[in-house]
């Protein structure tokens, strides 16, 4: 009776996209190549919900969260999984109807599919994010689209809040022409921002690219970087990475200008943050902004360069 259960909660499209139920939640979309595994939720601000290589997702997933439709009562922390936003933050209007509503879904090709926001009356904006899988590859491209809906000119950047599981190493390469004495700045647990942080057993700089291990004394690190990618190695074994572009003659609006952060939750999440430039949208216009995701399995006692190395042939490959 389970087996039947179970057949009926999911509709076929074809097989590499099909609508499923997962984790409590309805009208998810599922990707999917021999070996990767994307599901795709309208719920909770249409996000990533898991983000699988040989049935492992690399994204951290609130369960007390399993099926929501709406930001309960008295629950402060956001949607966790494969988040994405626009800012810059503390500047523009609050947007709970984006960043927790209910979205649309679609299947727009064999590998490809689409979240649709509500149009939100506070900032004039509505989001589409578009997702192709890579047939052969782990490589997710994934593009967030502002569409201006109001009658004015509005101006917003891309913000991607992705949730990993924590413990593991992240990697993040620096600027060497940095504005930062250190080449990043480090952020409190009071929001204070700290130009010289503290070097701790845990950091280090090797070959000019950030490297941490674990947790942090610090809640944030940001990086004015301009390479355009950031990677993370998890304790099960698995290598992410972002790639995305970077616009050097562009102004970046987050109140440190940088162009990439990280922040930690005690031992448990890891955030993995790109953010784009600075963008004027003219009423009824648009502006998007693109990252490449890739995961493979990779032991997680190696050494940086063999971890470097691993980084450049997943980004370059295209």
């Amino acid at each position: 009776m389970l087996g039947f259960v179970l057949l009926l909660s999911v509709t076929f499209v074809n097989a590499q996209s099909r609508i499923l139920s997962e984790n409590g939640f309805e009208n998810c979309i599922e990707l999917s190549n021999k070996s990767v595994r994307v599901v795709l939720t309208p719920s909770l601000g249409g996000r990533v919900l898991k983000y699988e290589l040989n049935g492992l997702n690399i994204l951290y997933v609130d369960s007390a969260q399993n099926g929501l439709t709406e930001k309960p009562k008295g629950m402060y922390k956001g949607p966790s999984a494969g988040r994405f936003d626009f800012g810059p933050t503390r500047v523009i209007p609050k947007h709970d109807n984006l960043w927790w509503g209910m979205w649309t879904s679609e299947i727009t090709g064999n590998y490809a599919a689409r979240l649709i926001s509500q149009i939100d009356k506070a900032t004039g904006v509505q989001l589409i994010r578009d997702f192709e899988l890579d047939p052969e590859s782990s490589k997710l491209k994934i593009t967030q689209t502002i569409l201006n809906k109001s009658n004015e000119t509005k101006r917003y950047c891309f913000w991607g809040r992705t949730f990993v599981k924590g413990g593991g190493a992240t990697f993040v390469p620096l600027n060497a022409s940095s504005r930062f004495p250190k080449k990043y700045l480090a952020y409190g647990d009071q929001k204070e921002i700290f130009f010289d942080p503290e070097d701790e057993a845990n950091l280090k700089v090797e070959k000019n690219v950030f490297v941490l291990n674990k947790e942090s004394a610090y809640k944030k690190y940001v990086m004015d970087g301009e390479e355009g990618w950031m990677a993370y190695l998890s304790t099960d074994n698995q290598l992410f990475v972002k790639k995305f572009e970077v616009f050097p003659d562009k102004v970046y609006a987050e109140m440190t200008a940088c162009t990439m952060s990280v922040w930690f939750s005690e031992d448990q999440i890891v955030e993995i943050e790109p953010m784009g430039p600075w963008e004027w949208i003219e009423a009824g216009e648009s502006s998007s902004f693109v990252e490449e995701w890739y995961l493979v399995d990779f032991e997680s006692k190696q050494t940086t360069d063999a971890i470097l190395e691993k980084v450049e042939q997943m980004i370059q490959k295209d």
